[in-house]
């Protein structure tokens, strides 16, 4: 995603900064891009490893939240309860204690269904994240891609097992403990959650759709009907790409985006159709 900003936006940006913590993949990603771009652009790739005090410009995050730890919470006798990990001969177990924190207590009381049984998460880390980045952002916006639902959705009372999946080796799995540190665990992001931390902290809310209305109304089809002709092998493997991101059944519907703004004025053309902002 980097390589394809830098080069198609390469006359308007100055400066393109990754944060990651990682010094190995650090070195990846600048490989990768030393790779794909000519000196001047690849040079504009700044890495930091903490956000700076103030930022004036464009905060991207494709599947930057969906990674952030979450809470687990389960409902059981009138009372929610926090899932905690204990080790009992010699594994890791799932464990339950009453909720003690007031924040958790105060979310789960405003998202969760109060279902003898029900388990999902809670996204404290997220929340917490958006309004530090408010804080910081002087001048910009933020645009967040990731998949998720809003509030309603997410907490749905038929969805009484949450979100939280690992992925290993391009397989599903619904153990959390399943090869420990090299499983990818994840959850769906509360893009009511999302939207609730900006506006608390005073970013102007812009807009909230599905991956295929933003990319539709960006003009993804003018593209591919640039790709070549129609039934040359070029337009049928950027068709295939096109399709994947667009369908409903694939990435289309899941992904969302949802967009705020600080201090400017700007036509914000992926919203222009199919705004969902309503069911946040």
């Amino acid at each position: 995603m980097a390589a394809e900003l830098l080069t198609q936006l390469s006359g308007n940006l100055k400066h393109y900064y990754i944060i990651e913590l990682s010094a190995e993949l650090a070195q990846r990603q600048r490989t990768w891009l030393d790779q794909q771009l000519n000196p001047e652009l690849s040079a504009k790739v700044i890495h930091l490893i903490v956000l700076p005090d103030t930022f004036d410009g464009i905060i991207l995050g494709n599947e930057v939240l969906d990674a952030m730890p979450i809470e687990r919470i389960h409902y059981q006798a009138g009372t929610f309860h926090q899932v905690g990990v204990s080790i009992e001969n010699q594994q890791f177990i799932q464990t339950f204690k009453p909720l003690s924190s007031q924040t958790l207590i105060q979310a789960s009381e405003a998202y969760m269904p109060t279902i003898e049984g029900y388990t999902s998460e809670i996204h404290p880390a997220q929340y917490a994240f958006i309004a530090t980045l408010s804080q910081k952002l002087a001048r910009g916006a933020m645009i967040w891609i990731d998949y998720g639902f809003d509030a309603q959705q997410y907490y749905h009372p038929q969805r009484n097992d949450g979100t939280l999946i690992g992925h290993y080796r391009h397989h599903t799995i619904h153990d959390p403990f399943f090869h420990i540190g090299l499983t990818d665990l994840t959850a769906h992001v509360n893009f009511t959650d999302i939207a609730q931390a900006a506006t608390d902290a005073k970013l102007d809310f812009i807009g909230y759709t599905t991956q295929a209305n933003f990319l539709l109304n960006l003009g993804i089809t003018d593209l591919l009907a640039a790709a070549g002709d129609v039934g040359s092998a070029a337009y049928l493997r950027e068709a295939a790409a096109v399709q994947k991101l667009l369908n409903q059944h694939e990435m289309g519907e899941l992904f969302k985006v949802i967009a705020f703004g600080k201090n400017i004025d700007i036509d914000w053309q992926g919203f222009q159709f199919g705004d969902i902002s309503h069911k946040l």
